[in-house]
């Protein structure tokens, strides 16, 4: 059983892979844009050819010389678009009927009756509502093709390489500057439309422009391991897949076809049977299949979704696929990581307290030493800086998530959090420490084996643009959640200075994927994580959806969507590895409104779905009835195929234009 589904995933990614293969040849060889042009000169030449073709049916009807010269027309119209017929006939081999179904057979159908100015205008119509089809596909590919146009080709730089840009160059590959500043331009990569300020230290990319000076950069990444060409691969494998509620409405598109179809032929026969005869009866199921609709289901829907996958890359917000565009509208916890999300990520030493004689900041800064913990590399950064010399540490051992133990002069020490000081049985009842902790501040403890000799206390404050944001995530009606190895006391004060509804507290990171397995199992709430996808990885793999925040410079480290590897470990509930995946939505800028656009660009994409299948149920319920007689029983067709070519027209550029307001909706 387990082999058959890894065939079907395999075979599944195999034909992802295909469409996304087949979405960069088009843009790279502009094959939207030459598809445009030929729809184009199609409609051109439709209406040269209907607009005579209606004057003569309606000035010069009933000679044989008109006759000849509307059926010259007509064969012209169906010449230049025969694409409708075959793609219809295609569409019934293929067993998956669709609107050119119905096109093909309403204007056979006309035209065997004689009916050329009905076909032709129906023929026109169906072609201006391609062309305009068209020119919404070729409009949303335009932000792929500039990203492919704005890669640079590889220059076959070495990592780690220093080179120059000079002002007006675009920048060959990723990489941090190390002497200079300037201005680039980064609108394509982050979304940001204000060019930014660089310095030394901070992080440039591969096809982004400098605009003010020259500068020296080490190089970090080249060719299809930077950050633009990683959003290459993930713009067009979310291209590739497909949301659930365009899956049903593929489906619904097909139900409907057929059953327009059986009421054309239904009604054909009513009419005949009720003696109104057989021509008032055809010219009803023409104008039934004339009028009918089935473009919201089979178009609308997946175009809505392209638009709004092409609006979240635009804006800096990678989504891995169509699915997570759906499943974050139902969104209703957050959890998010605090260092560096909710607050800044820049914390600084605040205070140094001396409990026992001898401890000092450079006896700190020893014992912390190769930490890899933020906190543990400020004190010893801090510490080098102001002493120089600092004390060897022999014995290292490290905690992970709570601190290390190590020997000085022969002596063992601690430094860590509570919970490590707990473990050792250490006393932490310290007058001069709580009030570190109501003021939000981190606290590092540093011990002797039997007693602490110091604390050294970290303050990072609240980001602002969090707070702005956090306030917008409850104004939109999710509770949210804050994760963190610190103290109860300190993340109750960054709660209360913040807003956030609920904390978990003194928690080491391997502990954040239970915690938030623990949310998705009360009330069954669907929980996204917000964190760094380096050192948050498990717990946004836990998530329902997992969203990693400022990954421009780790992107290029992830895998591309269905890539598999080593990207991200998902755990099972009971332990047990899942299957390795990429973060669901990728935040390039580490903005937390970034957060908030994410999920509201969710909930507008699928309401607008929602409101054209609507309106799609309830023209078609009506525009049907009215070219079914339904609503004039008995009175023969009362409806004009000309006026149900028009109105078909009218309700197909609508929904256009309507799942357009997704490209232009504010987030």
């Amino acid at each position: 059983m387990q082999e058959r589904k890894t065939e079907i995933q395999q075979f599944g990614n195999k034909i992802r892979d295909s469409i996304r293969e087949g979405v960069l040849d088009a843009v790279k060889n502009d094959r939207e844009e030459r598809a445009l042009e030929d729809l184009k000169r199609r409609l051109t030449l439709s209406l040269c050819f209907v607009v005579p073709l209606f004057l003569i049916d309606w000035l010069v009807a009933g000679s044989l010389g008109a006759m000849m010269v509307e059926i010259l027309l007509t064969a012209l119209l169906v010449a230049v678009n025969r694409s409708c017929f075959t793609d219809g006939f295609e569409s019934i081999r293929a067993r998956r009927p669709e609107k050119n179904t119905l096109a093909a057979i309403g204007s056979i159908v006309a035209l065997l009756m004689f009916q050329f100015a009905t076909a032709g205008l129906f023929l026109t119509t169906m072609a201006l509502c391609r062309c305009c089809e068209a020119y919404v596909r070729y409009k949303l590919d335009e932000h792929l093709k500039r990203l492919i146009e704005a890669e640079p080709e590889d220059p076959g730089l070495e990592t780690g390489a220093v080179i120059t840009v000079e002002i007006g160059e675009v920048v060959p590959a990723d990489g941090t500057i190390t002497a200079g500043e300037t201005v680039i331009e980064e609108e394509l990569i982050t979304g940001e439309r204000v060019p930014a300020d660089k310095s030394a230290g901070m992080q440039v990319y591969a096809g982004s422009k400098n605009l003010a000076s020259g500068f020296e950069m080490r190089v970090t990444s080249t060719g299809q391991d930077t950050v633009i060409s990683r959003i290459i691969e993930h713009i067009t494998a979310s291209i590739a897949t497909e949301a659930p509620i365009a899956r049903r409405a593929e489906r619904a598109a097909r139900i409907f076809v057929v059953a327009v179809i059986l009421l054309a032929l239904f009604m054909a026969f009513l009419w005949a049977a009720s003696g109104i005869g057989w021509d008032d009866g055809i010219m009803t199921a023409v104008t039934i299949l004339i009028i009918a609709s089935p473009y919201m289901f089979s178009v609308g829907v997946p175009m809505s979704v392209l638009a709004a996958t092409v609006r979240g890359a635009k804006n800096g917000i990678l989504i891995r696929s169509a699915d997570i565009l759906e499943l974050a509208r139902d969104i209703n916890t957050i959890a998010l990581n605090k260092t560096g999300t909710v607050t800044e990520g820049i914390p600084e030493i605040s205070d140094v307290i001396s409990i026992a004689e001898g401890f000092n900041l450079r006896f700190a800064g020893g014992l912390e030493r190769g930490s890899r913990h933020p906190f543990g590399q400020l004190i010893f950064q801090t510490a080098l800086e102001q002493y120089g010399d600092l004390p060897e540490v022999a014995r290292r051992e490290a905690f992970p998530g709570r601190g290390v133990r190590g020997e000085i002069d022969g002596k063992v020490y601690f430094c860590g959090n509570a919970a490590l000081m707990r473990e050792q049985g250490i006393s932490l009842d310290l007058p001069e420490v709580d009030p570190l902790f109501r003021q939000g501040k981190s606290v590092v403890f540093f011990a002797s084996q039997q007693r602490v000799i110091g604390v050294v206390a970290m303050r990072d404050a609240p980001n602002p643009v969090s707070l702005k944001a956090i306030s917008r995530i409850e104004g939109m009606g999710i509770d949210t959640v804050m994760l963190t190895g610190d103290s109860f006391l300190t993340a109750e004060a960054i709660r209360n200075e913040v807003g956030i509804d609920q904390i978990v507290a003194e928690i080491r990171p391997s502990e954040k994927a239970e915690a938030i397995r623990v949310l998705r199992a009360h009330e069954q709430k669907v929980v996204a994580m917000v964190g760094n996808g380096r050192d948050d990885a498990e717990a946004i793999a836990a998530a329902d959806i997992g969203i990693a925040i400022g990954s421009g410079p780790e992107i290029r480290s992830m895998n591309a969507p269905d890539e598999g590897g080593p990207a991200f470990a998902q755990t099972a509930p009971d332990g047990s590895p899942e299957d390795n995946r990429t973060p669901d939505v990728i935040l390039i800028a580490n903005d937390m409104m970034d957060v908030v656009r994410a999920i509201s660009l969710s909930r507008k994409t699928i309401r607008i779905i929602k409101q054209n299948l609507v309106f799609a149920y309830c023209y078609n319920i009506i525009a049907i009835a009215a070219a079914a007689s339904i609503l004039v029983p008995l009175a023969g067709p009362a409806l004009a195929p000309v006026i149900a070519s028009l109105c078909m027209c009218a309700s197909q550029i609508g929904v256009v234009v309507s799942t357009m307001r997704i490209k232009t909706t504010r987030l």
